[in-house]
């Protein structure tokens, strides 16, 4: 039997994980939806691999403007198409935070919804992903997008593919599916050690002054590779 998905991507991480579930899922026909605010490398490299396999895709660039309410007005208009039920038997997500996806994901009515790891957010449990809990302009704008709360999305999940299934996540141990990424692990001593600097959007939650000070310890450590953040 034929399955189709609705895949909801934000970062290339997610896109290559998703790769690796829609195998996993069997979905042999699938629509695609890829937001970004950087437009690099990665982005369009993982769009190319996945939109050529799509049926209908979007990739939404979102330029960052200086008011935050334009980022998600701005996705809201691209996507504007997309806001209905598009009659397909699963939804695949891991961005549950972000507003404007979770309304795409609330109109597939009648779809699954599998969500997947969206890094280090979905095993702590002060996270949003976990605790649910939204600053007032988050939750702002998921009521002017008609975006559901992220418990009552996550109450929705019926599988959730993770990395470490042996962790607590955003849904219970019996909806955790090990995801199968084809990460290798090197053990000591075999390779060269190599430091990753994970970006974040500091500047949204540390004052000028802390920002600062932040990146001056930042600029003693070497590092070796540099991952932006979709926001920087």
């Amino acid at each position: 039997m034929s399955k189709s998905a609705l895949v909801l991507i934000r970062t290339p991480l997610q896109a290559y994980l998703a790769e690796k579930v829609l195998h996993q899922e069997g979905i042999d026909s699938y629509d695609l939806i890829y937001v970004t605010h950087n437009d690099g490398p990665e982005d369009r490299h993982y769009f190319a691999k996945l939109s050529a396999a799509a049926r209908h895709h979007i990739y939404c660039h979102v330029r960052p403007h200086r008011l935050d309410i334009l980022n998600h007005l701005d996705m809201a208009w691209q996507t504007r198409q997309w806001r209905r039920d598009m009659k397909l038997g699963v939804t695949l997500m891991a961005s549950i935070d972000n507003p404007l996806l979770s309304t795409i994901a609330a109109c597939q009515r009648q779809a699954a919804l599998v969500t997947l790891d969206d890094g280090t957010a979905n095993y702590l449990d002060t996270d949003p992903y976990r605790s649910g809990k939204l600053g007032p302009r988050s939750v702002f704008y998921r009521w002017c997008l008609g975006a559901p709360s992220i418990e009552r999305l996550k109450g929705k999940i019926a599988r959730h593919y993770s990395l470490h299934p042996e962790l607590d996540n955003i849904v219970p141990k019996e909806k955790l599916v090990a995801l199968a990424a084809g990460f290798r692990s090197a053990a000591a001593g075999d390779a060269p050690e190599t430091s990753f600097f994970i970006g974040q959007p500091f500047e949204e939650i540390l004052k000028p002054g802390e920002l600062q000070t932040f990146l001056s310890r930042v600029r003693e450590f070497p590092v070796d590779f540099y991952i932006r953040h979709p926001r920087e």
